[in-house]
């Protein structure tokens, strides 16, 4: 179910408290299995050689590279891999290690979609061709490598710690390039559990379990006011607006009764001039 599951890759920004317990879990962890595939000198699916003439030809092969390593990696079967993933060439896949050797993350088409889809999110094509633009074309480095993490927890039981590292190089001839990827994954198996890991479990128990978790509110002290004070104040407030008010009102009048009567007085001195002049 995917509630007894949680994944974090290094571009999320929980990433950080997920490695945080990892370190603090760590005397705690048993390595029941672990593997490591890589793909050393990544070539062309059309030319079968190192020269990409397209750019996105070469981020896509590497992703698709990449994506089958960590497929092999966790043991999940090939029947679930998406079709560009099967035919990358050139694999070399190291012996499993530990006691757990048939290990399999899933057995299940969906799960597999899923966590290869998560895992897409740490090197997506458009990330690659702008590692490869910045660093070995515009800086004119000689290659480029780069190393990308990712954290499986179930059951808060078992962890999966699934590193990725990618190394691109510029080769002597016009858009060669020289591609190495390697995928490791190491299987732990979460043992006694004291209480300082048992608290040092808690936030990922809160992201997997939320509705068994409630937010209680803090109780707030109460804020004394003087109620005296308060009233006096705005009695105060409103006497001074209504006297203000009163003000405003009064002045308002004495200049209209002043502007009545200049018009008035100038209305009484055109009269008579016209009856002198007539």
């Amino acid at each position: 179910m995917n509630n007894e599951r949680i994944i974090f890759v290094e571009t999320d920004s929980t990433f950080g408290l997920a490695l945080h317990v990892f370190e603090q879990l760590r005397p705690n962890l048993v390595e029941t299995y672990s593997k490591t595939v890589s793909i050393e000198g990544i070539r062309s699916a059309r030319n079968q050689d190192h020269i990409f003439p397209r750019l996105n030809d070469l981020t896509r092969t590497v992703s698709s590279s990449l994506r089958k390593c960590f497929l092999e990696s966790v043991n999940i079967h090939p029947n679930f891999w998406p079709k560009f993933s099967r035919g990358v060439l050139n694999q070399q896949t190291m012996p499993s290690m530990g006691p757990n050797r048939m290990f399999h993350l899933t057995n299940d088409v969906l799960n597999s979609n899923f966590y290869f889809s998560k895992y897409d999110q740490l090197n997506p094509p458009f990330v690659i061709k702008y590692s490869i633009k910045n660093n070995l074309i515009a800086l004119r480095l000689p290659n480029y490598n780069w190393t990308s993490r990712m954290i499986i927890i179930q059951n808060l039981q078992l962890l999966t710690f699934v590193t990725t590292t990618v190394n691109i190089g510029r080769g002597q001839m016009p858009h060669e390039y020289n591609c190495n990827v390697r995928v490791i994954c190491n299987h732990y198996q979460i043992t006694d559990i004291g209480p300082g890991p048992l608290q040092a479990l808690d936030p990922l128990r809160m992201m997997m379990y939320p509705t068994q978790f409630r937010l209680v509110p803090l109780p707030r002290e109460p804020v004394e006011i003087p109620g005296d004070e308060l009233e006096q104040s705005d009695d105060s407030d409103e006497e001074e607006d209504e006297n203000g008010g009163r003000g405003d009102e009064q002045q308002a009048r004495d200049q209209d009764q002043d502007v009545d009567e200049n018009v008035e007085g100038d209305l009484v001195k055109k009269l008579d001039t016209f009856n002198i002049n007539k």
